[in-house]
């Protein structure tokens, strides 16, 4: 069985030097070392429709609870809600 980076590598995801992978139709993918969505410091997931997707070690979130939750100082999650809010 395959872990789902896996399965977007094979789809074509390529990795960029941020740490995500960009897949063919632009849309953006940041995993764990375990190859779940996650992401500390931003979305997890980003369409090309724009819409943001938050996650934590496989677990999706609301952006309010992502925030509350995601390891960051306060000051660096006032300036996400800023720019993500």
């Amino acid at each position: 069985m395959t872990n789902l980076l896996t399965q977007h590598i094979l789809r074509g995801a390529k990795l960029q030097s941020d740490g995500s992978y960009m897949f063919p139709d632009g849309a953006q993918r940041w995993y764990n070392e375990w190859g779940q969505y996650h992401r500390e410091d931003g979305p997890a997931v980003i369409r090309t429709n724009g819409k943001l997707f938050w996650y934590l070690n496989g677990v999706y979130l609301p952006f309010k609870r992502w925030l509350l939750l995601t390891p960051k100082p306060d000051e660096t999650k006032l300036l996400l809600r800023l720019q993500y809010d």
